[in-house]
């Protein structure tokens, strides 16, 4: 017993230093080696014990952030199964350093035969479902413990949650800004998704679909009812650029088959293939896609800023004019295409005809900071200086990191031929103050290319 006490301690101490330091050196294998005395988290079931939960997960390749998934849950859940299909880095040791279940599962090209692979593995009484480049936050554990409490009284209920999956891209349509209310924030801000991930394990629940696999239809057809919840789920896997990449990839060829199977008119299908082609850079073939579902959906405000999207992304910037604005028309609070369109507009060297637009924006969306960071870049650029200067002050004193947004369009601009636009927005930036290395390396190369032209 007394052995068996200083195992446990020095798990609980192994399981910390991984999740703060990372693997390097002997921890790794020293954590092994006490797992193995310990064994994994099993369930047991003595008489009066609550009812158990599982947490169920399929990984690959998840060594970055596996280690602070498990620690953000480990005191709540009972068991941790993990199917694995076919990491090469060391996901699988840490998952059985945190006593996991580890099951090997041969990739069949369909997310929802794997899940559910997991949920079979499972013994426990209620499933949470996780990611494992996801975390809850340290202070939110109480609060699901008590909604876990909740669940077990209500018996056939579910529970949706928000993720908040961190970009780096701020003019991404539904991005939010972070607010500094959790340690775990990551990027510039976070697009929201809702699905459900804890449920009771009843045979009839089963994830549907090979690629955005869910289980709600099951839920709806087993009559369990689900109820949203407030507790966030933070998710930093888009901030990887290459695995988001990879990611893309097997979602692109997974998102062909299906559209294979369904049919070329299935337009969810189909939309899901535009933004896997669009993420990849494949912007005509994205294109034809996004096309397609405009001519299938022709109120589809979204489908129709994805063909100006996708313009842009062709730098065919006449072209995508039409198409942004009849999104525009479509959904009037759709920040994301008066951004493209301003664009646009900044690219075919008319910066006046963007100013207006954007002023809509900001009287109709005041509380999205980058319709006023787009705002005083156009500004800018048709020589308003005094109201950028004042408008990007507003943005400093909210506590609005505009500077990557800057960037990212002093680059657009600078590769699109208009040098004169990203130096007229860059220049005020560093003359006031307003500057980070990569603006001033900007800057510097905007002279380079200005002096080579001229």
């Amino acid at each position: 017993m007394a052995r068996q006490e200083k195992y446990s301690k020095a798990m609980i101490v192994v399981e910390d230093a991984i999740t703060l330091f990372g693997v390097e050196g002997d921890v790794l294998p020293f954590g092994l080696e006490i797992r193995k005395a310990l064994g994994p988290r099993e369930i047991h079931r003595p008489n009066g014990q609550h009812e158990t939960i599982s947490l169920c997960m399929m990984v690959k390749n998840e060594e970055q952030y596996l280690a602070r998934c498990l620690s953000s849950v480990k005191t709540l859940v009972d068991e941790m199964i993990i199917v694995d299909t076919a990491s090469t880095d060391r996901t699988r040791d840490i998952a059985e350093v945190f006593g996991a279940k580890v099951f090997d599962f041969a990739w069949t090209e369909d997310f929802s035969e794997a899940r559910n692979f997991s949920l079979s593995k499972a013994s426990g009484d209620w499933i949470l479902v996780l990611d494992g480049d996801e975390v809850v936050s340290v202070v939110d554990l109480e609060k699901l413990e008590s909604l876990l409490t909740l669940a077990r009284r209500k018996k056939l209920v579910a529970y949706s949650f928000t993720t908040r999956n961190y970009v780096q891209q701020t003019d991404t349509q539904g991005w939010i800004r972070n607010d500094g209310m959790y340690g775990e924030e990551a990027g510039t801000g976070w697009i929201p998704s809702v699905k459900v991930r804890l449920f009771p394990r009843i045979g009839s629940i089963r994830f549907r679909g090979a690629v955005h696999e869910l289980v709600e239809n099951s839920l709806r057809e087993s009559k369990v009812r689900v109820e949203q919840c407030d507790i966030p789920i933070h998710h930093y896997g888009k901030l990887n650029a290459e695995k988001s990449r990879e990611k893309g990839r097997e979602y692109l060829k997974l998102g062909e088959k299906k559209l294979e199977e369904t049919g070329r008119a299935d337009i969810k299908a189909l939309s899901e293939l535009a933004i896997q082609e669009n993420e990849l850079g494949n912007y005509q073939r994205a294109l034809e896609v996004s096309v397609r579902v405009a001519q299938l959906d022709p109120l589809n405000a979204s489908a129709h800023m994805g063909v100006g999207c996708n313009f842009i992304g062709l730098k065919q910037f006449e072209n995508s004019l039409e198409p942004l604005q009849t999104a525009i028309r479509l959904s009037p609070n759709l920040s994301a295409a008066y951004i493209r369109v301003s664009i646009a507009y900044l690219a075919l060297g008319r910066a006046a005809e963007a100013s207006p637009i954007l002023q809509r924006l900001v009287d109709t969306n005041p509380n999205y900071p980058y319709s006023k960071a787009m705002l005083a870049a156009v500004l800018l650029c048709i020589g308003e200086k005094g109201l950028a200067l004042a408008t990007i002050a507003e943005l400093r004193d909210a506590g609005t990191s505009f500077e990557p947004f800057f960037a990212d369009l002093a680059r657009q601009l600078r590769d699109c031929g208009r040098i004169e636009y990203a130096i007229a927005l860059l220049e005020p930036l560093y003359e006031n103050g307003c500057v980070t290395q990569e603006l001033a390396v900007l800057l510097v190369e905007c002279y380079k290319v200005q002096t080579l032209v001229t």
